[in-house]
């Protein structure tokens, strides 16, 4: 992942099309926001399965920076050079970012960073990271802030991205179907073929699904 990825992100994120990107946000604490990225495969043609886990920063309710976890082992961060120098992020990582990643993941007790450039050795140690080498800086859990994170605030389903959905299971479905005939043609794996058959109507139904949804989630919302 390279620093054009994460500015990329961002920009996505401040034009307002991040649905259109397959960029996912809610709010968190503060001024971050987690958010979850699916980019396009270059050697398969479509988003990973899982994505990746990010943490947008704001700053008068403009995204300027990203985080990008990458496991405990590393992570990578991008400033907007605009906003660089006012410790944004490092208050950010120390105060919201960190804590939020020790209490979801209970048996990290150490996150790593790896650095090249002197600003990014600077940022890690100004959040409190120690040093370990000329490229290694190291992060422990007990050095964490306790933070209370809010519980997460229930919001309306729209009738357009309701319909957004249902689009994108209806597409799943035809393409499985497509993959199932091909099979079938072919004369190859008829058990295999079944289990498509019975994915493609599973995918089907939540087409319609998503009525229930909407309409249970509104009622949530009283």
């Amino acid at each position: 992942m390279t620093n054009d990825d994460l500015a990329g992100v961002i920009e996505r994120v401040r034009e307002g099309t991040a649905f259109e990107n397959n960029i996912y946000i809610r709010s968190l604490l503060g001024n971050v926001a987690l958010a979850r990225v699916w980019f396009p495969d270059s050697s398969w043609g479509y988003p990973s399965e899982f994505g990746y886990s990010f943490y947008l920063v704001y700053s008068d309710a403009v995204c300027v920076a990203a985080f990008l976890w990458m496991g405990s082992d590393d992570l990578h961060v991008f400033v907007k050079e605009e906003f660089r120098g006012r410790g944004i992020m490092s208050n950010a990582m120390r105060n919201i970012i960190l804590p939020h990643l020790f209490l979801t993941h209970e048996t990290m007790t150490e996150q790593h960073a790896q650095f090249s450039a002197p600003e990014s050795k600077r940022l890690l140690e100004q959040v409190g990271f120690a040093v370990v080498d000329e490229t290694h800086a190291v992060f422990r859990k007990d050095q964490c802030a306790v933070v209370d994170f809010p519980t997460l605030i229930p919001k309306a389903l729209p009738d357009k991205r309701k319909q957004e959905l249902q689009k994108r299971f209806g597409y799943m479905a035809a393409m499985v179907e497509m993959t199932r005939f091909e099979l079938e043609s072919l004369d190859a794996a008829p058990q295999f073929c079944e289990n498509l058959e019975y994915l493609r109507s599973q995918l089907r139904d939540h087409v319609t699904d998503m009525e229930d949804v909407q309409w249970d989630q509104n009622k949530r919302l009283g």
